[in-house]
């Protein structure tokens, strides 16, 4: 009986996860100039007010600068110029701002925007010296993703509630059994 009750916890922990990370909005990104190349995934949250108008907070990145990993998405105004990074993508071009996204690779910052054209503003922690290169190219494309339906959570809460109600209605009938 106990174990039919951690089950339903966890059909029911497992059903909402499943619908909450279906709701997850990844894009594939790619830079690329004479100099640097970057791709990987962005994820954005919710939209914000930029230097272009609204646009999405970039809230993750993945992916690979230069073949190195991307190593953290770095917060609002750090990296590496004025303005700095505000970390807002737009859906339609230019995808970045003056400000656009950075982005720590080992010990080095990178500064990804738009001026003019995309350009990429690399520099050390201590930002002492700096590289800037472009124009280059930035394209952004979702991930096409397998959708999982909505009604998938609550499916397994229904089929949670189910198991729950069954298991409950033999410990009362065994319960009435016994008063007999």
């Amino acid at each position: 009986m106990r174990t039919k009750c951690i089950l339903a916890a966890i059909v029911i922990t497992v059903g909402t996860t499943i619908s909450a990370s279906a709701d997850a909005d990844v894009l594939h990104f790619s830079y690329l100039d004479e100099i640097h190349s970057a791709n990987g995934t962005l994820t954005i949250g919710s939209v914000s007010t930029g230097l272009n108008g609204p646009g999405y907070n970039i809230t993750g990145i993945t992916g690979t600068f230069d073949g190195s990993e991307i190593t953290e998405l770095l917060g609002f105004a750090v990296c590496c110029r004025s303005p700095a990074n505000n970390n807002i993508l737009y859906l339609s071009e230019p995808f970045l701002d003056l400000a656009g996204v950075g982005f720590a690779v080992g010990i080095k910052n990178v500064n990804l925007f738009f001026e003019d054209s995309y350009l990429a503003l690399v520099s050390t922690d201590s930002n002492v010296t700096s590289e800037l290169s472009g124009p280059g190219t930035f394209t952004v494309t979702p991930i096409t993703q397998t959708p999982l339906p909505g009604a998938l959570s609550l499916f397994a809460s229904g089929l949670s509630a189910l198991g729950l109600l069954g298991w409950w209605r033999k410990r009362k009938d065994k319960a009435f059994a016994a008063a007999k």
